[in-house]
């Protein structure tokens, strides 16, 4: 009988740090996610920028072709 508390409370324990772990994984599993999505607007714009810089190129070399 001893036996048998003693494993369920090692289970309760395991189970306990299990659950620890496994919310830490959450909360770093959220951050990467705000992470990630600050970079993805960062290169959404810096898309935006160079799609602008490119159609500013083609003018000017459009505007330097000898008509």
């Amino acid at each position: 009988m001893i036996c048998v508390l003693n494993a369920s409370g090692r289970i309760s324990i395991v189970s306990r740090r299990i659950s620890i772990v496994s919310q830490r994984i959450g909360i770093v599993s959220q951050r990467i996610g705000i992470v990630s999505r600050r970079i993805g607007i960062v290169s959404r714009r810096i898309g935006i920028v160079s799609r602008r810089i490119g159609i500013v190129s083609r003018r000017i070399g459009i505007a330097l072709l000898p008509n």
